[in-house]
């Protein structure tokens, strides 16, 4: 009911009180107050999870924190009108204010340390690229035929059966870690740099895969870097 109120307050303020009842289009709600009460009960399902995981996690607001808080608590509850200040003293008054504004910083605190957690993940695995030689082929004879090939010369003329037998031109890929869940992805993740190649099977046709390189580290760079963009974007 504080953030409920508070966001009431200053919405009115701003847009007038004709903004409740005007009809809005492309959401499940069909009118903007019907639109501002389920984003905020969303707003406070964030808050109350990143709480949950505060505590889970033990940060907590230092003193510093604190001392701003009561701040903004204070400062907020002098600038309420009359009106205001009786509904916010059915709720506790400044100490309603005060709880609300901790728990919205803890959210933010929270939430920038599980994204700096992520970063630093990020920079040790979770971009990883690699690179594989690949053969396509429908034909499960066909498969086995060039598998042997490649397998008794030690995988060393792969790129050359490749170029022959493969129904994919694309021979050289690139994949990143993450990007896709299917059985290339998750075969190519597990091999190391190989001298011999692997057949499997995927959706009615035959691929055989040889590791060129199980760490790509300028292709790795570069993907650290745009992951690093996309989430210093959504950073909250």
């Amino acid at each position: 009911m504080m953030v409920l109120g508070s966001r009431e307050t200053v919405t009115k303020n701003i847009l007038g009180t004709e903004i409740w009842n005007l009809p809005i289009t492309g959401q499940i709600e069909k009118t903007y107050g019907a639109y501002f009460i389920d984003k905020t009960k969303e707003f406070l399902q964030d808050i109350r999870t990143l709480n949950l995981l505060a505590e889970e996690k033990g940060i907590q607001a230092d003193s510093t924190e604190m001392e701003e808080i009561r701040k903004a608590a204070n400062k907020f509850y002098q600038a309420l009108t009359e009106e205001d200040r009786a509904f916010f003293r059915k709720l506790y008054g400044k100490r309603m204010s005060w709880i609300c504004i901790r728990h919205t910083l803890l959210r933010k605190k929270t939430a920038n340390a599980l994204l700096s957690s992520s970063e630093t993940e990020l920079s040790d695995a979770e971009s990883r690229v690699i690179s594989i030689e690949q053969i396509a082929l429908s034909s499960e004879d066909s498969a086995k035929r060039t598998f042997g090939k490649g397998e008794n010369a030690g995988g060393k003329f792969f790129s050359y059966y490749a170029r022959q037998y493969s129904e994919d031109p694309e021979i050289q890929k690139q994949l990143s870690i993450g990007e896709k869940e299917d059985k290339i992805y998750e075969t190519a993740f597990s091999l190391k740099r190989m001298r011999f190649p692997i057949l499997f099977r995927k959706n009615g046709k035959f691929y055989i895969i040889k590791c060129v390189n199980p760490y790509d580290e300028e292709a790795t760079r570069d993907r650290k870097r745009t992951l690093g963009k996309i989430h210093s974007y959504f950073k909250i």
